[in-house]
């Protein structure tokens, strides 16, 4: 979430807050160090790929 979207929505996520269901590829997926984590579509996958620790790191400091 950025800083614009904090500070439209500080106390709950954006899907959350925007009450929206998001169509998912169900074959988008890997588990890593022992958690699913699911990805949007291939061509998301694909990225995620490039670089899962960045990413994974990205995550957890937000």
């Amino acid at each position: 979430m950025n800083t614009q979207q904090k500070s439209i929505y500080p106390s709950r996520p954006l899907l959350t807050a925007l009450n929206a269901l998001v169509p998912t590829d169900p074959n988008s997926w890997s588990v890593v160090d022992g958690k699913l984590y699911l990805n949007a579509n291939k061509g998301v996958q694909t990225r995620w790929y490039k670089d899962v620790p960045g990413f994974i790191a990205k995550a957890d400091s937000q």
